[in-house]
């Protein structure tokens, strides 16, 4: 959990008590102290740890520094909760299946946005797997506490190796996961080079209505060549014209940092970034990715632009 303090109001070196006011709730740390040398635009992020110690407890947490009060009403539940961005959201969003083996998939919803009886459909991209249910009426049993609600779905798939993506439908908003099939001493593959993401590669990506697509299975950022905004760019020869054209290198760079950034801030939002707008998620995480491409675009363009622009050639040419 985030506390957001305002360095405005609160002094430096303030310190601030983190009560419980339910033993079976606790927090940690207990006490904290402001320092505004860590403060970025006069504000202070804090993560709080809350751990509850059985379902069904409810307890408020408070926060107390001089003569300013915030307070959060904390209630465990029995179930996992995850908090979709955009309507509706799998999570995990990357299942490794074993061959012939059915596996579930968990799909959030903020009820806000898709109300009980909303209909919800789920399809996938590759035959080789098997959707136990195509179509869910979601009911109010579903949901989990709060404004969030849980369904599930079983999936199988047959043919190690084969990989697919699910993609779930209720009212405009859409949710997708990747679904692999895995050997039974297999290891999940991870990202061996680059860290969490891997250079971008072209392809068509025909079951898939996006310019790019991060492949969960592997951290590689795919550019839709089906795409026609990226096909007017990049041509036959995406690989060459990225190599010698200018305006293809932006292009790349700038379709390869929102790819990276919506996954990065979707990731932590609520957990290392503080909900700004906690009952407009699509929006703060938005305004969070305009923020960072703002803040390290240049450092990103960088690495892929290497080439000089008409104008810039111009300009050398004149010194010249």
């Amino acid at each position: 959990m985030a506390l957001l303090i305002n360095c405005k109001t609160i002094p430096h070196d303030t310190e601030i008590d983190l009560p419980s006011d339910n033993s079976r709730i606790t927090v940690s740390p207990e006490k904290l102290r402001v320092d505004h040398s860590s403060a970025k635009e006069g504000l202070l992020v804090k993560i709080l740890h809350v751990v509850g110690v059985e379902a069904g407890v409810t307890g408020k947490i408070s926060a107390n520094a001089l003569e300013h009060r915030s307070s959060i009403v904390v209630s465990v539940v029995e179930k996992e909760i995850f908090y979709p961005h955009n309507g509706i959201e799998f999570h995990p969003f990357q299942i490794h299946l074993r061959d012939g083996k059915k596996k579930k998939l968990h799909l959030y919803i903020d009820t806000k946005k898709v109300p009980v009886g909303s209909m919800v459909n789920f399809n996938c991209s590759s035959t080789n797997f098997k959707l136990y249910m195509n179509e869910f009426q979601f009911e109010e049993d579903m949901k989990v506490g709060g404004d969030i609600g849980h369904m599930s779905v079983e999936i199988i798939g047959h043919g190690i190796g084969q990989e697919g993506i699910v993609e779930a439908v209720a009212n405009e908003f859409r949710a997708m996961a990747s679904v692999m099939v895995i050997s039974k001493h297999e290891q999940r593959r991870r990202i061996e080079h680059g860290g969490r993401f891997k250079p971008p590669e072209f392809m068509e990506i025909p079951k898939l209505k996006v310019q790019t697509w991060l492949r969960p299975t592997d951290g590689t950022i795919l550019i839709n060549l089906l795409d026609p905004v990226n096909t007017a760019y990049f041509g036959d020869d995406p690989y060459i014209a990225v190599e010698t054209q200018f305006h293809c290198q932006v292009r790349l760079a700038d379709l390869v940092l929102d790819e990276c950034l919506n996954e990065i801030v979707s990731n932590a939002w609520g957990r290392s970034l503080p909900r700004r707008f906690p009952n407009n998620p699509e929006v703060d995480i938005r305004l969070y990715v305009a923020e960072k491409k703002f803040e390290i675009g240049s450092q990103v363009h960088k690495h892929f632009v290497t080439t000089k622009s008409e104008k810039q050639l111009s300009q050398s040419n004149e010194i010249q």
